[in-house]
């Protein structure tokens, strides 16, 4: 059985793990690559008698790529790994000592070696150095994350929105994660609030500008809505999603959503004035309530 343990440096939580090898790597866009690696560390853990660990370093509580937390630990769990860490930071990791960072992550976790990839980078702190310099014997190194090549076909069908071909060959909806911030509220004062999601130029998404139908996991509710999704570019150069949820109209600021892209409806549109905008979303939403989309439960 996968077990799936969160932490982070700051919060100073006892994780009950078993001693275990744990690899670094990138498993937000989990390809070939990664199969190999996890084929290494499920030899290397069987042979140490060590449990088998994945470790995945998570900004901002988000690691947007073609598979979000939610599918890397289903993936895992299918692999027959025995721990899936996720490891949460943020910018102010920049400031602490690394030695410390370090001494942190392997006591408080169990780890007693490590397995990367050369030329490995999550961020300036986290990367294959990191690990070779305070791990030394004890860190394994395998496989030049240089030459990792990209599955072409995964990404090409999320930008091409085909998103239940991406089903078919992942056995997993592509879906991504954000938190909720506040936004100019336009939508609500024309009768169509929405839920916003803001994207930096590190963390942008793969699919494509346009409206979607969309399927929205808010995990405080622990409840799904479907709703009218929009990614555009906003007047400060920064990409969004936004989605007006059906039947829902409640002020989640800093709660975090899980969004599943069902269907592309159409590109953006400019608009001259308020009542184009207007009739222009009362549209979509109609046309995506036809679709009868089904709420099925995330598990």
């Amino acid at each position: 059985m996968t077990r799936v343990h969160y932490f982070n440096y700051l919060i100073k939580i006892k994780v009950n793990i078993e001693d275990n090898i744990a690899l670094i790597g990138d498993f937000k866009n989990w390809d070939d690559f990664e199969d190999k690696q996890i084929e290494y560390l499920k030899n290397k853990s069987k042979k140490l008698k060590l449990k088998s660990s994945i470790l995945l370093f998570r900004k901002n509580f988000l690691n947007n790529g073609i598979f979000n937390t939610k599918n890397i630990i289903k993936i895992a769990k299918r692999q027959k790994i025995d721990n899936v860490i996720i490891y949460d930071y943020n910018e102010n990791y920049l400031n602490f000592d690394q030695k410390d960072l370090f001494n942190n992550i392997v006591n408080e976790l169990s780890i007693k070696k490590t397995v990367i990839a050369n030329n490995y980078y999550e961020c300036k702190i986290f990367n294959t150095d990191f690990f070779v310099n305070n791990f030394s014997t004890n860190n394994l190194l395998f496989g030049d994350f240089k030459l990792k090549s990209y599955k072409y076909n995964n990404i090409q069908l999320i930008k091409e929105n085909k998103f239940e071909e991406f089903k078919i060959n992942n056995k997993l909806m592509y879906m991504f994660d954000g938190i909720v911030e506040k936004g100019k509220q336009l939508g609500r004062k024309i009768g169509f609030p929405t839920i916003n999601i803001v994207f930096n130029k590190d963390n942008k998404l793969l699919i494509n500008h346009g409206v979607y139908a969309c399927k929205v996991y808010i995990e405080n509710l622990d409840y799904i809505f479907i709703g009218a999704g929009c990614y555009w570019k906003n007047e400060l150069d920064q990409d969004v999603f936004e989605v007006n949820l059906f039947d829902f109209d409640k002020e989640i600021y800093g709660w975090k959503v899980t969004i599943e892209p069902v269907k592309w409806i159409r590109n953006g549109i400019k608009v001259n004035s308020l009542d184009e905008l207007i009739l222009l979303l009362k549209n979509d939403v109609s046309f995506i309530k036809l679709l009868k989309i089904n709420k099925e439960t995330y598990e």
